[in-house]
């Protein structure tokens, strides 16, 4: 099937009519709140009724298929998912390329080059750019390396998994964001695959190409030259240039009002996971200190591949400071009320928070409840009727401390 336009959905799965699917001819009958996983651009689509999380979540049951148990409440599974292990490290030797110091590029090619899988999906960035996304099967190191370097954009990751299977892809790694494994873990025991592993990235908001370009011009001196970027723990959008050197701009200095009134996709006004839940093992930076990456083993087989992984590594501290609750109590007043302060309020907030604020672990819980309250709201307001299937157990546990 070719990757231009899906056919129109003529069944979906368990259902005939979802009331969360868009049926104009323009969107081809996606979800109304597609992310643009790629699973619509597969002979797949047909399961779309049970896999889409933006259909209808369905993380306590892939939880307790996955694990034999659900998050236990009020401790940090509700809020991280259930996990083994958890750990702050690095690359000791960072790899030529990386973003930051190549731990998910550093695995794949470990993975690939012990023969642990046959074959890796991954997203390398389309020729003549360096953001826009091209998923790909990686059967070589030099392709997965290819691969190396962010790109915070919406991806159709799963569309290749129909070339995984036509290449008789037997044993498959696949890296992806949270809606993306929610997809393939509820179609995975229709897939040829006698091995799937799941390499989770932490996903807190993406946009379009055209808007992350947009965007990059806006806050950039030199937009062109911009190699990596990622939101950090610092409160700042780290930006790395062709020559080395990091630009840094504030969290409360970005010109949102200019990206147009919908910087961000409902799909992700809509997420409750962000810390990639349902994969083995999630590498990404939230709740670790700079320069190091939080590391969750969530399986057996996400043990098997940090194992892969240790002796390559440098380990730091678990760290937390602040108080996520007072924090997040003075931000759900504003859902209702945004304020826009001046450019010296917007300068002078990011040095506080910076010097003063969340910091490690209490980082990533404060984070996540307030896009958690964030996208509790949005939905509440947009697709009311729809909260039940929309809205994790979990989530309103979490929410519900307080006051939502």
């Amino acid at each position: 099937m070719s990757q231009t336009e899906p056919k129109p959905l003529l069944q979906v799965g368990r259902k005939s009519e979802i009331p969360l699917i868009n049926r104009t001819d323009e969107t081809k009958r996606k979800p109304l709140m597609c992310s643009r996983c790629g699973l619509c651009y597969t002979k797949h689509r047909t399961e779309l009724a049970d896999a889409c999380v933006f259909v209808e979540n369905r993380y306590e049951a892939l939880e307790e298929k996955l694990h034999g148990r659900g998050r236990m409440p009020g401790t940090d599974e509700d809020m991280f998912g259930i996990f083994r292990q958890m750990y702050v490290t690095k690359m000791k030797q960072p790899l030529p390329g990386a973003q930051w110091t190549g731990m998910v590029t550093a695995l794949g090619t470990l993975m690939l080059e012990k023969k642990l899988v046959d074959g890796v999906i991954c997203v390398q960035a389309k020729p003549g750019t360096r953001f826009a996304p091209q998923p790909t099967l990686a059967t070589t190191v030099e392709d997965l390396r290819a691969s190396a370097g962010n790109k915070p954009c919406l991806s159709q990751n799963l569309s290749a998994l129909e070339q995984a299977e036509k290449a008789g892809i037997k044993r498959l790694a696949f890296i992806g964001n949270g809606c993306q494994t929610h997809a393939l873990r509820a179609i995975q025991h229709t897939l040829p695959f006698e091995k799937v592993y799941f390499i989770g990235l932490p996903c807190t908001d993406i946009v379009t190409y055209q808007k992350l370009t947009k965007f990059l011009n806006l806050i950039s001196t030199s937009a062109d030259t911009v190699v990596h970027m990622e939101f950090m723990p610092d409160y700042r959008v780290w930006m790395r240039h062709e020559d080395g050197h990091i630009e840094r701009v504030g969290f409360f200095e970005l010109p949102m009002d200019k990206m147009g009134s919908e910087v961000f996709p409902d799909s992700c006004m809509s997420c409750f996971d962000y810390t990639n839940s349902l994969s083995d093992l999630t590498i990404g930076y939230l709740g670790a200190p700079m320069p190091f990456q939080w590391v969750l083993v969530r399986t057996e087989e996400g043990q098997e591949l940090f194992d892969l992984l240790r002796p390559h590594l440098e380990f730091g501290d678990i760290k937390q400071s602040g108080d996520h609750h007072r924090v997040v109590a003075a931000y759900i007043p504003m859902l209702d009320n945004p304020r826009k302060l001046p450019k010296w309020g917007a300068k002078l907030l990011n040095y506080v928070v910076r010097k003063r604020g969340l910091k490690g672990l209490e980082f990533a819980r404060g984070t996540l409840t307030m896009k958690w309250a964030r996208n509790l709201h949005f939905i509440r307001h947009k697709y009311g009727e729809h909260e039940d299937k929309l809205v994790p157990k979990f989530a309103k546990r979490v929410l519900k401390k307080h006051g939502m």
